[in-house]
């Protein structure tokens, strides 16, 4: 199963204020622990049509993600966040991009 990664302004707008510290520390190099990064990555999670996928699915299918493969999905999602300028309370936009991470999701 190909998960997508698109972080967009739109869909990072929708984030908790709390989500959105906890991406801009991720973004500046903070250790994020797996919880919180499992959170963080649902969001922006798409089928392989890019279609959206409800957080509860996207946390389900993380879920089941096996150690060895978190870490190129973590690394895929970090280069979608560094293409993407968080905004920085003036109100800057800024353009959605994407990263593609690849796993087996069990039956």
């Amino acid at each position: 199963m190909k998960i997508h990664f698109h972080i967009s302004q739109e869909r990072f707008e929708e984030l908790t204020w709390d989500a959105q510290i906890a991406m801009q520390d991720f973004q500046r190099g903070a250790e994020a622990d797996l919880r919180g990064l499992r959170d963080m990555l649902a969001p922006f999670m798409q089928d392989e049509d890019g279609k959206w996928l409800e957080y509860e699915q996207a946390i389900g299918i993380l879920g089941r993600i096996r150690t060895k493969e978190t870490k190129q999905m973590v690394a895929d999602f970090s280069m979608a966040l560094k293409d993407f300028s968080i905004p920085k309370g003036t109100g800057n936009s800024s353009t959605s991009q994407s990263g593609t991470a690849e796993t087996d999701q069990p039956g």
